[in-house]
């Protein structure tokens, strides 16, 4: 197969052939737990507690632990989740287009995959958390930063191209997809992602 210099990747390739899934879980756990607890501490529950709960500064205080407890359990619950759609999703992808790859050849690019936008997705919330910046006002790596609590401009940030172009490379590297098809599923993948985040 020819494969496009800009969608390949050799580590994607080797998926293919030597397919390695159990150690992905539990890196994909590891970076799931850490960017679910970034993201809720970068959130500021005892504003919204006091505000919309109507709950005492003292008592939204008290509460904090176990909104923050629970908020990250649930986030982690949603990356879990997000995995298993990925996989249907690009399962499906390969059925349509008659990949001759097996279910653990596309779970495992899948975690990896997965594994990679969300640990860019870590670097981002580490960052915002450094730098005290609320990321429903200002995302670092969007163009609202010229534009505070602009979710349309947020939408077109580093982490959604960066998730968008590595589709392509999973469905071009690892699932022996054409380079056109590929290039048209990283261009849908953002649109998808550009939406879902300015709606947001």
């Amino acid at each position: 197969m020819n494969y496009s210099k800009l969608l390949h990747i050799e580590s994607f390739v080797k998926e293919r052939h030597r397919p390695k899934v159990l150690v992905k879980i539990l890196i994909f756990i590891i970076v799931s737990c850490l960017i679910s607890l970034l993201t809720i501490l970068n959130i500021d529950f005892t504003e919204t507690l006091v505000n919309e709960g109507g709950l005492s500064p003292i008592e939204a205080e008290s509460t904090l632990p176990i909104v923050r407890v629970a908020g990250t359990i649930g986030s982690f619950i949603v990356y879990c989740f997000f995995i298993a759609l990925l996989f249907l999703i690009t399962w499906g992808i390969t059925k349509i287009f008659k990949s001759q790859v097996s279910a653990k050849v596309v779970f495992a690019a899948s975690l990896r995959y997965a594994i990679i936008t969300t640990s860019v997705g870590c670097i981002v919330a580490l960052l915002q958390w450094l730098f005290h910046i609320d990321p429903s006002i200002v995302k670092i790596d969007s163009l609202n930063i010229f534009a505070p609590k602009n979710n349309w401009l947020g939408a077109i940030n580093i982490t959604n191209i960066i998730s968008a172009w590595f589709f392509g490379i999973m469905l071009h590297s690892s699932l022996g997809i054409s380079q056109k098809w590929s290039w048209i599923g990283a261009c849908v993948a953002f649109i998808i992602f550009f939406v879902i985040s300015g709606l947001g």
